[in-house]
């Protein structure tokens, strides 16, 4: 149970606010149990035991914020303990890889279960969530990295070099700097493999491709792809054996305007990521795999579709388009870059479910941070 006594005003109505999510989560999930199962939106006691323990290794730019939205409002609806960041920011120290020390830790003993913030991902990270399902989401590798280069190009040195994304796969060694490919705060690791990078492998070495994928299939319960990302809810759900509310999602921190990329250009982002490219390759073919052994897929994904439906006509007024740094939206970097936001309707601005799925990271993590030290009062301070 939550309690609010201790924090100022502002923090006392969030976290009412938080208490009001958890409880209307309870009425429904009880509604539920009073309804015939006839779309399987409630499990049988016995048929699985819903997970409380997740281990999301953020990947950048592949619809990770979504699914990170998913897991951070599954821990608020059922008060469970969310690692954040030692020093109080969004990162846990990126680019360095995780250690646990990375953690803030808490006023009482208890320890996280849930850790979904941007992070190189290591060994000590699944030896600290032991028993966590463990996590990531990949994305096909054109798509990647032309995001990539439009979101980061005035952050990362060889993209900002080059000027146009043409002109860095033109010739990428020209801007790369093959000793020291992820630069100082590791923005320049986006010119290549940065999947592989934030999976905590050996990024630079093709060499050990084929181990590092070895490694990761036997680590990983689950490789999201972003790609089919409604496909990816389903299989979710039923690894963790949540509810349909639980994996329902809008999509966030997307760009408004995209490249359209040429065949000859989409081939060579396959070759100079070539890390990334096996690990796509390898998982897209896992996945499917998957969906084909899953009974009744077809079912769960039209009853998926249907909630989809309706959460977006009870909580949405419709979209807008984010000026640069504006608050209410996710992080920008800058550059004129334009990202999508969603308006509530005034049903939805009553609903705290509407208000989770619609908040951006940073907000979300901020809601976070109030909830579980009280003190709290801003990003990389006290």
């Amino acid at each position: 149970m939550i309690l609010c006594s201790f924090y100022n005003m502002s923090g006392f109505y969030q976290c009412k606010e938080i208490i009001e999510y958890q409880r209307q989560e309870r009425i429904n999930e009880e509604e539920g149990m009073n309804k015939k199962l006839t779309d399987n939106t409630v499990r049988k006691d016995k048929e699985c035991e819903a997970v409380k323990s997740v281990v999301f290794v953020k990947t950048h730019k592949t619809a990770s914020s979504t699914l990170q939205n998913i897991f951070l409002r599954y821990g608020l609806k059922h008060d469970l303990k969310i690692a954040l960041p030692k020093n109080s920011g969004n990162r846990f120290y990126y680019p360095q890889p995780f250690a646990k020390w990375m953690i803030k830790p808490f006023d009482d003993p208890s320890e996280p279960v849930i850790i979904a913030n941007h992070l190189r991902a290591s060994p000590e990270l699944y030896k600290t969530f032991p028993e966590a399902k463990k996590i990531t989401i990949l994305r096909d590798i054109p798509s990647l990295y032309e995001s990539s280069f439009g979101y980061m190009k005035d952050l990362s040195k060889p993209y900002k070099k080059a000027g146009s994304i043409e002109k860095f796969y033109e010739n990428p060694m020209k801007y790369y700097n093959k000793k020291d490919p992820a630069g100082q705060s590791g923005n320049d690791v986006f010119a290549r493999n940065h999947v592989a990078f934030d999976l905590g492998l050996p990024w630079t070495e093709s060499n050990k491709i084929e181990k590092s994928i070895e490694y990761l299939d036997k680590t990983l319960d689950l490789v999201i792809l972003s790609d089919f990302f409604k496909e990816s809810m389903i299989l979710l759900r039923k690894e963790l054996c949540w509810d349909w509310d639980d994996v329902l999602f809008f999509v966030t921190n997307q760009r408004s305007e995209k490249k359209e990329l040429s065949s000859d250009l989409a081939q060579k982002m396959r070759e100079w990521n070539a890390f990334d490219t096996a690990i796509y390759s390898h998982f897209n073919s896992t996945f499917w795999k998957k969906i084909e052994a899953y009974q009744n897929f077809d079912a769960d994904m039209k009853i998926l579709d249907e909630k989809l439906e309706q959460i977006k006509q009870t909580c949405l007024a419709g979209e807008k388009i984010c000026p640069p740094n504006d608050s209410k939206c996710q992080f920008n970097p800058g550059g004129g870059i334009k990202l999508k936001a969603f308006e509530l309707s005034e049903t939805g601005k009553k609903k705290p479910l509407c208000k989770y799925m619609i908040m951006p990271e940073l907000s979300l993590s901020k809601e976070i941070f109030k909830k579980q030290w009280p003190g709290w009062k801003n990003f990389y301070g006290k």
